[in-house]
This record gives C-alpha cells, sequence and structure tokens, in this order.
C-alpha cells in the first residue's frame, strides 16, 4: 500500500504531519500485529467464512478472541480519538488497513457490543462505507 502511496501522489494516504503519520503507524502495526486467532479476524473467519467453506465453527476460538478484539477497538478508539479518521482529518492508509476488520465485525453478533462500547468506531464505520473505494471494492452480499 505504501509503494503505490507513494508512486502515486496525487491522493496521497499517508499523512505529512508528522504526530498524524507516527499515529497512522501505530494503527498500521496493531493491525499487522494481530495474531489471527486472537483478534476479530478469529470472530468473522469462524462466524463468515467458516460456514460458507464448510468448516466447523470453533465457538472457544471466538470467546477467546473477543478480549484481544475488545482491546484493538479500545486502541482503535483511543488512537482516532475526535478526529474524523484514524490518524486525522483525511483518510490514511490506517483507515485502508482497519476497515475491512471492522466492517466485518460490525456485521456479527459478537462484535455488536464491543463496537458499541467505543461511540466513535460506528460512526467512522458508516464514513468510510460511504467512500466511492469502499462501494467499489466490496464484495457481493457484504
Amino acid at each position: 500500500m505504501r509503494y503505490i502511496d507513494e508512486g502515486f501522489p496525487a491522493a496521497p494516504l499517508q499523512p505529512t504531519d508528522l504526530h498524524e503519520f507516527a499515529r497512522m503507524n501505530q494503527i498500521i502495526g496493531i493491525v499487522d500485529a494481530m495474531p489471527g486467532r486472537r483478534s476479530p479476524r478469529a470472530s468473522c473467519f469462524n462466524r463468515m467464512l467458516a460456514p460458507r467453506l464448510g468448516v466447523p465453527v470453533d465457538e472457544a476460538a471466538v470467546t477467546a478472541a473477543l478480549p484481544r478484539a475488545r482491546l484493538c477497538l479500545e486502541e482503535f478508539a483511543r488512537l482516532m480519538g475526535k478526529q474524523l479518521f484514524m490518524a486525522g482529518e483525511r483518510v490514511s492508509l490506517a483507515d485502508l488497513m482497519v476497515i475491512p476488520l471492522l466492517y466485518y465485525f460490525s456485521k456479527l453478533p459478537d462484535g455488536q457490543e464491543p463496537l458499541a462500547e467505543h461511540p466513535t468506531l460506528l460512526p467512522w464505520i458508516r464514513r468510510m462505507e460511504e467512500r466511492q473505494s469502499f462501494q467499489v471494492t466490496k464484495p457481493p452480499g457484504a
């Protein structure tokens, strides 16, 4: 993503403000460090993909993932603060890294309560959903 952003600078997705740039990198680091079995990814896989693939749902994995998912949500909300987007007032690579996770997590019963604990995240998800780039890349039926 950084390569593409730097190669096509017409609409930059990396903040030039040092603090916003650091915040973007912190958020990307959280996403990169999320282990699949202990993050929102575990819930999304087990609730959405496993049934489609004919794989049994691992309820223990979902239960085990919720504390880490809550921690991730807490950090995303803390780092975002009262800004419109994750790292500032414009969309950045951080938003693009987080939106697939939180979009699908918001569709799960397991995600409703944890997301409701962070009142800035659901409006952020809706803002991201309204973007043309989201609309044209959203999988059918999502």
